[in-house]
């Protein structure tokens, strides 16, 4: 088939230790980056949604 193996959904990629990841930024601050492994669209928008609930985030970066 053409198709990925199933189990490569499920697995994290080689160095990545944790599903979530985030890195505080160096520069500003209250300020960092999320990275979110083997989730799709679903999940980001679900993030974006609460965080702009609160009215101290000023804005959000996408990055595909």
């Amino acid at each position: 088939m053409n198709q990925p193996d199933r189990y490569s959904r499920f697995v994290l990629p080689s160095g990545v230790d944790h599903a979530v990841e985030y890195k505080p930024d160096t520069k500003m601050r209250a300020a960092g980056q999320f990275n979110i492994w083997l989730e799709d669209h679903t999940v980001g928008n679900l993030v974006r949604h609460q965080l702009l609930t609160n009215p101290e985030v000023r804005g959000l970066r996408w990055c595909w």
